[in-house]
């Protein structure tokens, strides 16, 4: 396997660790390959993905963004579930001869799960939560410290570096000019079985994920209880998007964890992003960053969230929310609200 591939892989080399979820190839390994892509193209050097796990070829076709060299498909029945222990035993062996120069993963709960792993196996240089790649003279990444009060710029001192870039804050590749080759290549030594994974629950999801919505409607501490958030799911159905809560509603037990927008939940880049009863903690603010377009409906004036919203409505959300329900049921038209 190492003989082979190293014949194909330039002495400087970039590689994606994509990801799969229900089938499918997310967004953010596409936002990956984005940043992989002008990195590949500053240092002139190949641009390689692999992807783990069994019965892979059917997922790795819609690879369709993003000038890549080549795409590896690193099989084993043991890599069928994700494990750090095993996936990074796995990618340390297959790149190790390979001296690649930069890895890069999406910072989701397997990248953040994997990334330390590898840097560990590989002894390099690991960069966390990447905002922005500066490629200057020098190459530097812009990473965000203490809860996003302060930027760091950050130089790496040895290789490989390996970078977890945020999600939805990187913009994507143009669509593939080419076909890349695509090479399967089985695992046939044990893994480490030091753990095992029992059990792995998929829960079906009946409306969008907020970090892939277009549209959010969140709610937080002023929407006073679980109850009321059915007044926001009502909203955010007309405006064909999801519903997001604020780290209080979630520690209030008004809404499962995988709705939290903020910097201990979902970074998101909706077109459109509504906050209703949310003061605007700075945890909060980092997670809606990229968002488009801000609109915020509190009844505090002095409202935190009012210093980042483009647009602010100052009243009760009790009282703003159902007219403007009523404006979209109504087709957009105007209403009565007397």
């Amino acid at each position: 396997m190492e003989n082979t591939v190293k014949k194909e892989v330039k002495e400087m080399s970039i590689w994606i660790i994509g990801e799969k979820r229900n089938g499918n190839i997310p967004r953010v390994v596409d936002e990956c390959i984005g940043a992989g892509e002008r990195l590949a193209s500053k240092l002139n050097c190949n641009l390689n993905l692999i992807l783990l796990g069994e019965n892979l070829l059917s997922i790795s076709e819609k690879l369709t963004k993003g000038n890549l060299t080549k795409v590896y498909l690193l099989e084993s029945k043991e890599l069928a579930k994700f494990s750090i222990e095993k996936y990074s035993e796995a990618l340390a062996q297959f790149m190790r001869p390979l001296a690649p120069k930069y890895i890069i993963l999406g910072a989701t709960y397997t990248g953040r799960d994997l990334s330390p792993a590898l840097a560990s196996r590989l002894e390099g240089s690991l960069i966390n939560d990447v905002l922005e790649i500066k490629m200057q003279e020098e190459i530097t990444f812009i990473r965000p410290l203490y809860a996003g009060k302060i930027l760091a710029e950050v130089k790496p001192t040895k290789e490989p570096v390996i970078l977890t870039l945020r999600p939805n804050v990187f913009p994507l590749p143009s669509l593939s000019e080419k076909k890349f080759d695509i090479e399967t290549i089985s695992i046939n030594y044990p893994l480490s079985d030091r753990t095992k994974v029992v059990k792995q629950e998929i829960k079906e999801k009946e409306e969008p994920d907020v970090s892939e919505a277009t549209v959010v409607v969140s709610g937080g501490r002023g929407m006073k209880g679980s109850e009321n958030f059915s007044l926001l799911t009502k909203f955010a159905r007309l405006l064909g998007g999801a519903v997001g809560a604020s780290r209080a509603a979630v520690d209030s037990g008004w809404m499962p964890h995988h709705h939290q927008v903020g910097q201990t939940g979902k970074i998101i880049s909706p077109n459109l992003y509504i906050a209703c009863g949310i003061s605007g903690a700075i945890q909060h603010l980092v997670g809606i960053s990229s968002a488009k377009c801000v609109i915020a409906i509190n009844k505090d004036p002095e409202a935190n969230i009012f210093k980042v919203a483009d647009y602010g409505i100052v009243g009760d959300v009790f009282e703003v929310l159902p007219i403007f329900i009523k404006i979209l049921e109504n087709g957009g038209g105007g209403v009565n609200i007397n």
